[in-house]
């Protein structure tokens, strides 16, 4: 954390969690000389991000989700507000394959969520992802993800140097 620049941020998945989590984490991002604004905390594990969220509300959360066929925006409407979540994140090749549309994105957008994306690691879902309208997306290849921009005629915000 120490290298992330002050006017920018970072976003740091919980893996593992436990009882002194959000207390360590939260000395780690002030000795690092960042705040609470700096940074998102992200996680699969529902439990894990309500209660940091509890311990600690003054950090974003973003619920990172799979879906299926049983999923629906509503289900994670209201996983997302137990949670007090900021953002929710389902994997971008899940719903593809699932049929999701933007329709089912905006609605999560329009219950007061960002709306994002984790796993865009081919140019093919850069470009789903731009038609759902995602805010921001997680990439295995951000270098690459610029050609695929390019392509498709997306803009990318650079990382900081």
């Amino acid at each position: 954390m120490a290298i992330v620049p002050k006017d920018r941020g970072i976003q740091c998945e919980i893996k593992t969690y436990g009882p002194a989590y959000a207390d360590v984490f939260d000395r780690a991002v002030k000795a690092a000389g960042l705040s609470e604004t700096n940074v998102i905390v992200s996680s699969f594990n529902a439990a894990a991000l309500k209660d940091f969220k509890q311990r600690k509300p003054a950090y974003r959360t973003l619920f990172l989700t799979g879906v299926n066929g049983k999923t629906t925006p509503d289900d994670l409407i209201v996983k997302g507000r137990d949670m007090g979540v900021f953002a929710i994140c389902p994997g971008a090749e899940q719903a593809k394959k699932q049929g999701w549309t933007v329709e089912q994105a905006d609605k999560i957008r329009a219950a007061g969520f960002s709306f994002r994306f984790f796993g865009v690691n081919r140019a093919e879902m850069l470009k789903y992802a731009a038609t759902m309208k995602a805010e921001a997306f997680t990439c295995n290849f951000f270098e690459d993800a610029f050609t695929w921009a390019k392509a498709a005629g997306v803009a990318l915000i650079p990382p900081a140097k």
